[in-house]
């Protein structure tokens, strides 16, 4: 076990970080195992074994003169973060017995359904990277799990072998040329969203045995969160690089694994969190076509790039704003969302302006109505 007084999660949650010993990852990025170096085989239910897959990848998946200083402008910072919340909340270690906030262990439950989504997002991302010639090839441990075996597992590999051979190529190419760089990452992502819904919904059935396992809070939290992802793709959220967390924040997932007693421990003690997760159940419960009309909503406010760079402070205003700043916040964002975005729109919107002054000057300029 190991804990770390020295991360402040506050300042990790809401941004304004500086430096890199600030973020999550200070504590043991430079101490992860040289398991591709050396050519050891991967325990995928290890955690500093998923993180140094992810060191790797971050660090072979294109240069500073494309990902920025240390690769701090990478998309796949925002996949490592996520694995870190799961270890330091807990929800990578056994379901079925109570959360100790301030110890992490390496060694990953193999009933945890966190763990179970995440190897689509980690290891199942670097074997299909290790067949597009990306990184090498690495054996996994089948001691703990035959994932050779597991038909959602293996479509995840799939999923990222087309990522990896097509889009991210693709916007690698981009890159060198200064017509297509300026919103070759607005393409990357557009791609990248529909790949992280298919890695979801392959993983699902195979991770269906333990949501019995898991106490209900927290079950209903994460498959809200697979529905938050719906509708972050329907936004095109570009902001999964290390750069925008440090800036925006991590945001104010619950640090603890919910239950009854957890969740009334956050209402009291981490309100932010509290939100968010009663927030996430909401989607949870959304029917089908709630979530439809929300993702169309959020299409059409991020239709305006104005509006897609101010994502970060809509969103926390609109889940934990006060009351006038929601209010003020919603009527701007609405004015947004039912402006004409198309030529057909703007030919309905043009039709209804003629025929509603027409109307008010027939019965409100015109004396023939007395």
């Amino acid at each position: 076990m190991v804990s770390n007084p020295k991360f402040d999660l506050a300042n990790w949650q809401k941004g304004g970080l500086t430096s890199f010993s600030q973020t999550c990852f200070a504590e043991y990025w430079d101490d992860l195992p040289r398991i591709v170096e050396e050519r050891e085989t991967v325990d995928p239910y290890d955690f500093r074994h998923r993180m140094a897959l992810g060191k790797y990848i971050l660090e072979n998946s294109g240069d500073e003169t494309v990902w920025g200083k240390s690769n701090f402008r990478h998309w796949y910072w925002g996949y490592l973060a996520q694995l870190d919340w799961q270890w330091r909340s807990g929800r990578l270690s056994d379901p079925t017995q109570p959360f100790q906030e301030g110890t992490r262990e390496d060694v990953i439950h193999l009933d945890s359904w966190w763990a179970y989504m995440n190897l689509g997002f980690t290891v199942a991302m670097y074997q299909a990277a290790a067949k597009v010639g990306l990184v090498p090839e690495l054996k996994l441990s089948k001691s703990k799990m035959n994932l050779e075996k597991d038909e959602g597992f293996q479509q995840c590999v799939q999923h990222w072998e087309g990522f990896w051979n097509g889009p991210h190529k693709e916007y690698l190419a981009e890159m060198s040329n200064p017509d297509l760089k300026e919103a070759a990452i607005d393409r990357l992502y557009k791609r990248l969203w529909p790949v992280h819904s298919d890695i979801i919904s392959s993983s699902l059935p195979g991770a269906k045995v333990m949501e019995k396992l898991m106490p209900e809070e927290d079950l209903r939290m994460g498959l809200g969160w697979c529905h938050m992802v719906s509708l972050l793709e329907a936004m095109n959220w570009v902001l999964l690089s290390l750069e925008a967390m440090m800036k925006f924040g991590a945001g104010y997932l619950p640090s603890r694994r919910l239950d009854q007693e957890s969740l009334a421990w956050l209402k009291e003690h981490r309100r932010e969190e509290h939100t968010t997760a009663l927030s996430l159940f909401k989607l949870h419960e959304a029917t089908p076509g709630t979530i439809e009309a929300m993702k169309g909503f959020w299409r059409r406010l991020t239709y305006f790039k104005s509006e897609r760079d101010n994502m970060p402070s809509i969103l926390h205003t609109l889940t934990h704003g006060t009351g006038i700043e929601f209010v003020s916040t919603l009527t701007r964002v609405l004015a947004f969302v039912i402006s004409p975005q198309s030529t057909t729109e703007w030919a309905a919107f043009s039709a209804f302006l003629a025929v509603a002054g027409g109307i008010g000057h027939y019965y409100f300029i015109s004396p023939t109505w007395i």
